[in-house]
């Protein structure tokens, strides 16, 4: 389990961050795109039709994943820029769900999910678009930044969140699947750690289903065993 503070959050070296920050969103062109369904990388010609196609694969097919990847938006950088599109808007590309193929099922926001490439390639893809005079933003159309928020004004007000160590921990219904939380309603859990005993809040982001799930801590983190 990685907590907050292990997490490197300082500036890249000799990065140029974006600075043309004085055009307002309602003048842009925003592009948006799923990676796994924009383009596979592969070098290929594109089909012309005399009359608009309603595209290839049936609803199985269309399902599973496509081979979309970051690598695939990197060489196609031009034909979203031809148009005058001033930013792209990309659907998540953090760990998801295997089954997913749109991003929104994701269960690590601290990697990028493997099928899209990597951290690397998301760089290269960002600091490319700023060569296009484009920006890029991840969509954060996620319900749990709006709950971690909220549990952060917590931390600022009860003294005993304040300080020590903080871990996000994975739940489970049954008490034998354990995951992150992967869904609009969930139970979202974090831990505390401070003078060697566990501080425990949960929180509950439905607003009206009551829930009974089983929290996975870390025995070894709490030498005293008390939560």
């Amino acid at each position: 389990m990685i907590s907050i503070s292990d997490i490197d959050l300082s500036l890249k070296e000799e990065k140029k961050y974006w600075k043309n920050g004085h055009r307002e969103w309602k003048e842009g062109f925003i592009y948006f795109l799923v990676p796994d369904r924009f383009h596979d990388n592969a070098k290929r010609h594109s089909l012309h039709f005399s009359d608009r196609h309603a595209g290839f694969g049936d609803a199985r097919q269309l399902r599973e994943s496509c081979g979309g990847s970051i690598r695939g938006i990197i060489d196609n950088l031009d034909y979203i820029k031809h148009p005058g599109c001033t930013a792209i808007w990309l659907s998540p590309v953090f760990e998801n769900n295997p089954e997913s193929s749109h991003g929104y099922a994701i269960q690590n926001y601290l990697e990028i999910d493997r099928r899209w490439n990597t951290i690397t390639d998301l760089q290269e893809s960002v600091e490319l678009a700023h060569v296009y005079g484009m920006r890029v933003f991840l969509d954060m159309q996620s319900y749990i930044y709006k709950h971690i928020a909220e549990i952060a004004l917590l931390h600022q007000k009860e003294s005993m969140m304040k300080f020590g160590r903080m871990f996000l921990r994975e739940i489970s219904s049954d008490g034998h699947h354990f995951h992150l939380p992967n869904c609009p309603h969930y139970t979202l859990a974090f831990s505390r750690m401070l003078f060697e005993e566990e501080i425990l809040v949960v929180y509950n982001s439905s607003p009206s289903d009551a829930k009974e799930e089983y929290i996975l801590i870390d025995s070894t983190l709490n030498k005293t065993r008390k939560t």
